[in-house]
């Protein structure tokens, strides 16, 4: 497997986390009845199997290097996926700041960090 195919299977594994995240919280909602309901279920279903069997195969590409990958962008969408939706607008808001100045965002970055560890 090339390069490119790696890194595009790995961008349907994270895509379908991220909508499978959102597919499960909607299910909790009034907005989750009938024809929404109907057409949802075997989605998420879908989305399972197909995250699962994509996964498999960026592991078997080479497991230690796409492991270590995964599981940071996995822990990273975990946490954006927890919050709402306008969060995850804010978070990129953020990755277009770091695209213009990625020197002063780290800066403000750090600060933020080690202010809130002290």
């Amino acid at each position: 497997m090339n390069q490119k195919t790696l890194e595009n299977l790995t961008g349907c594994v994270l895509a379908n986390f991220v909508a499978l995240s959102y597919n499960e919280k909607i299910k909790h909602t009034q907005h989750y009845k009938h024809n929404l309901k109907r057409l949802l279920n075997p989605l998420i279903k879908e989305l399972v199997k197909i995250e699962e069997k994509e996964f498999d195969l960026i592991c078997q590409s080479d497991e230690s290097s796409m492991l270590n990958i995964s599981q940071n962008y996995i822990e990273f969408l975990e946490l954006m996926t927890k919050g709402t939706f306008r969060d995850f607008v804010e978070i990129q808001n953020l990755v277009v700041a770091n695209s213009i100045d990625s020197k002063r965002m780290q800066r403000i970055c750090i600060k933020i960090i080690n202010d809130d560890n002290n």
